[in-house]
């Protein structure tokens, strides 16, 4: 309801408060339902309590909750009962966009008839997905635009033929070969935080599907940290790691938890001089001291199917780094390559003979949707929208109830900045 454009107020017969738009929608309000009444308290202007308060007089009602409410309400400084109102109607504006989340999501339901065809086009994968026993690599060319080019040789062709630079770039190797370029860390970092994940739309949409498999670790060879982002935007719980040069952190990978590591760098959270393999330098450094150790070693070792998507194997240092990853460490492995065009013969022969690795051929996008649909009949598809909702639906009836017992102003800016940071979410 537009408490701005209240059409009607009056008392139903059981004495409460009937409240209406200009559309005709009613809201009533249980006098004694306190939580319900502070909150259309801090949302509704002056000018409608004050009728509120005539009508009261006019019926004589008693309720010394209602009263004792309304006169603190009034007895309010201006300022806080000004920002009182506005941080109300920003609850209910969120509560209005959680509303309508919840009812675009779709129950997940496939038609009986395939379900056994389903299973059946992804049998190995699904069982190795319910056993926890199945890992995601992906890799850079994921992110495409609409013309399928790849965003990431987009910007670096652009970023070397920038006006007085030293910058030279070898698509057909994927490096750069800079020469004292001092803005050369800056620009990537500014296009990997804030212009890429804008352009991102299709990679995106493939991953998120991705992520509400039950990977307990996900292995990025791409720049860009979007699997990250999806699991912090949905508020799913995950454990971030990343090439820094420094010893990785030891972690579980659970699927409560699950690991996602960007095995290369990570350009928009790397503290150290490290970034990513973007020179012939930054491959010879790395190839020297990186090491797959620990639980991830373990986890890697122990999957039974693996799934590449985002390849370009023609690249030679993406064969070279499948080695790093110790991908041939066990024969037992399923090894899935998703390929939207066919690999060239040397590559794909190389891949099969020293990775055991076999292809599939097609969009990746409709492979996502594809292997979704299969999830969903095997029941393993974990619905990210809706517990993201129910988890939001929580934090702002927690803000809320904050909100009507707190009467200082510094705690109010404090509430405001919770719900600023509640809102980006969306």
């Amino acid at each position: 309801m537009d408490y701005s454009k209240i059409n009607s107020i009056d008392v139903d017969g059981n004495g409460n408060l009937v409240l209406q738009d200009v559309s005709g929608k009613n809201i009533t309000v249980n006098y004694n339902d306190t939580k319900e009444f502070t909150a259309l308290l801090h949302t509704l202007g002056d000018d409608i309590l004050a009728k509120i308060s005539q009508l009261d007089a006019k019926n004589a009602l008693e309720n010394s909750k209602f009263k004792n409410l309304f006169q603190q309400y009034f007895d309010l400084p201006p300022e806080i009962k000004q920002k009182k109102n506005s941080l109300q109607k920003q609850i209910l504006a969120i509560g209005e966009k959680l509303w309508d989340m919840e009812n675009e999501i779709v129950p997940q339901k496939v038609d009986e008839d395939d379900d056994f065809q389903d299973i059946q086009d992804h049998r190995n994968l699904l069982r190795a997905l319910e056993e926890q026993k199945c890992v995601l690599f992906v890799g850079p060319e994921i992110s495409t635009n609409e013309n399928n080019e790849s965003l990431h040789e987009l910007f670096y062709k652009k970023l070397a033929n920038s006006p007085n630079n030293e910058l030279v770039y070898n698509q057909k190797e994927g490096f750069f070969q800079p020469h004292q370029d001092i803005w050369f860390n800056s620009d990537i970092q500014k296009f990997y935080s804030k212009t890429f994940p804008k352009h991102n739309k299709k990679g995106r949409e493939v991953l998120e599907i991705l992520a509400q498999l039950p990977f307990r670790l996900i292995v990025s060879l791409a720049p860009d940290a979007t699997v990250y982002d999806i699991f912090k935007q949905y508020d799913k719980p995950c454990e971030f790691l990343f090439y820094d040069k420094a010893p990785l952190s030891e972690v579980k990978c659970t699927i409560e938890k699950p690991v996602i590591f960007n095995i290369l760098g990570s350009p928009t959270h790397c503290q150290s001089d490290w970034l990513y393999i973007f020179t012939y330098n930054d491959f010879y450094h790395y190839i020297k001291s990186a090491e797959v150790t620990g639980n991830i070693k373990t986890e890697i070792t122990n999957a039974v199917h693996y799934i590449f998507i985002g390849f370009d194997f023609s690249k030679w240092y993406f064969r070279l780094l499948l080695y790093v990853l110790k991908i041939n460490d066990s024969k037992k492995n399923i090894r899935h390559l998703v390929e939207p065009l066919k690999p060239d013969d040397y590559s794909k022969e190389f891949l099969k003979r020293q990775f055991d690795i076999t292809f599939i051929e097609g969009d990746y996008l409709k492979f996502a949707n594809e292997l979704k649909t299969s999830a969903i009949t095997a029941n393993i598809f974990n619905d990210m929208k809706k517990g993201f909702v129910e988890k939001q639906k929580i934090k702002l009836g927690e803000i809320a109830n904050r909100l009507y017992d707190t009467q200082s102003l510094t705690q109010l800016t404090e509430l405001e900045k919770t719900l600023k940071e509640l809102t980006e979410k969306f």
